[in-house]
């Protein structure tokens, strides 16, 4: 992850301890860190998908913290659910997320077939303060 600078806010300070020739201060700051997916973590990925059915993939999917959400699609259309045996044809699309959700925002909840969008992509902010 890398800290999205624009998206920093910084506190007021606040006094926190006050003394004749001392004074403490204690700032707080709320930002955005964006999930960084490399070329060589895409073909670690696709590698990893290799021969997988769906349910493998997508466990192979949602355990990497980088990727919010995903899609598996197979082309042909009659193509059965398993991935390719050869890694050259995985493709792996990358899709930069929306920006920050606002304070108060209730997470989003998809239901069971839309909790992965087609082939393995999404990444998004993620939140840290």
């Amino acid at each position: 992850y890398v800290l999205d600078t624009d998206a920093v806010a910084l506190g007021e300070p606040e006094d926190i301890a006050e003394a004749p020739e001392i004074i403490q201060y204690q700032v707080s700051a709320t930002g955005v860190a964006r999930a960084v997916f490399t070329a060589q973590e895409q073909q670690a990925l696709a590698t990893s998908l290799v021969g997988a059915s769906k349910a493998e993939a997508r466990a192979a999917l949602a355990a990497r913290p980088a990727i919010i959400a995903a899609d598996i699609a197979y082309t042909p259309g009659w193509w059965f659910e398993r991935m390719p045996r050869l890694e050259s044809r995985i493709t792996v699309e990358i899709h930069e997320g929306a920006g920050p959700v606002p304070d108060g925002t209730p997470p989003a909840t998809p239901d069971e077939d839309s909790a992965y969008l087609s082939r393995p992509s999404a990444l998004g902010p993620r939140p840290f303060s």
